[in-house]
């Protein structure tokens, strides 16, 4: 190998082991963080003022959605689409079933007035106005029972409701 040939793969190297450890850092940083139960898989009990428990309901059916498509040919996982609305007296659906491992879309919609969604304990947070759709997705790697609510749009903050995934 020549100089120049040398040089290159010095500098690779060095990028490449910058971002590991930045990678590294960033993950240390987000264990912390208000998303681990959901989107890390982790089975650990995320706080409660965060709407999360890992108790499950019994005798609760996956909810009826608007799509349903495999993640990959064959895999049991699934997206799961659903259409929730936001008003005054609510949301509809207010509960939402589906099994861990699914990746859950949620089409917004506001109707009457400017509404909010937020997940505490994954730290999803929307904003929809009048007349506006919007869409929010992740995956659902742990099982249990997560509150959504309306936050800070709302004229009651009772306007609440749960997303329950089931452990299959």
């Amino acid at each position: 190998m020549n100089k120049k040939e040398v040089i290159i793969l010095i500098v690779v190297a060095i990028l490449v082991v910058g971002i590991v450890v930045f990678g590294l850092a960033r993950q240390g940083e987000s264990e912390g963080n208000s998303q681990e139960g959901l989107v890390n898989g982790e089975e650990d009990v995320v706080e409660e003022d965060l709407g999360f428990t890992t108790e499950v309901p019994e005798d609760v059916d996956l909810s009826e959605t608007r799509s349903i498509v495999p993640v990959l040919p064959g895999a049991e996982a699934q997206i799961r689409t659903f259409d929730l609305s936001i008003t005054d007296n609510g949301f509809e659906p207010s509960e939402l079933v589906v099994n861990k491992g699914d990746t859950v879309q949620i089409n917004l919609s506001s109707i009457g007035g400017n509404y909010d969604f937020f997940i505490p304990a994954i730290g999803i947070y929307q904003t929809v106005e009048a007349g506006e759709k919007k869409r929010v997705g992740f995956q659902a790697l742990a099982s249990g029972t997560y509150v959504f609510q309306c936050r800070d749009l709302c004229p009651d903050d009772e306007i609440k409701g749960s997303l329950i995934v089931l452990d299959k």
